[in-house]
């Protein structure tokens, strides 16, 4: 009997992207557009907020790679 195709669903991808969108967009251009209005911010903020962008663009790319069928290099990368 022959493999059958699944049909596989882009949700997870499209949602990592928007997710992405929306935290680039909602904290990166305001810090970008006014940052005379920004208050002193410490080493540990800009830690954080380097380390979460990191974590939703690693998310992005996790999630293409299985939408494309790179389960291998999906599995390399998050080792």
């Amino acid at each position: 009997m022959a493999a059958q195709k699944t049909k596989r669903t882009s949700f997870f991808f499209y949602y990592a992207c928007i997710i992405l969108l929306t935290v680039v967009g909602g904290f990166g251009f305001h810090a970008l557009l006014k940052p005379s209005n920004l208050p002193p911010v410490s080493s540990a903020v800009i830690f954080h907020a380097i380390f979460m962008f990191a974590w939703y663009v690693l998310f992005a790319i996790q999630s293409g790679l299985i939408k494309n069928r790179r389960s291998d290099l999906h599995m390399r990368l998050g080792k």
